[in-house]
């Protein structure tokens, strides 16, 4: 998991993965994206978008 940086097991059917594209100055997509993956636990105590932005900042996404 990208927030908690615990591993997501096989039996985990809440958990979610985002694929985030980079664009260029232009708006265009360059072909680069970065993955997030959330657990099933993040997922369901509604902290999936919090820590999407936490990460989404830390990455240089959103400021």
């Amino acid at each position: 998991c990208s927030t908690t940086n615990c591993l997501i097991i096989t039996k985990d059917h809440m958990s979610i993965q985002i694929n985030i594209g980079e664009v260029n100055e232009r708006g265009r997509f360059t072909n680069t994206y970065t993955t997030y993956a959330l657990c099933g636990f993040i997922c369901c105590s509604r902290k999936s978008v919090d820590s999407l932005n936490r990460l989404a900042t830390k990455d240089g996404f959103l400021k």
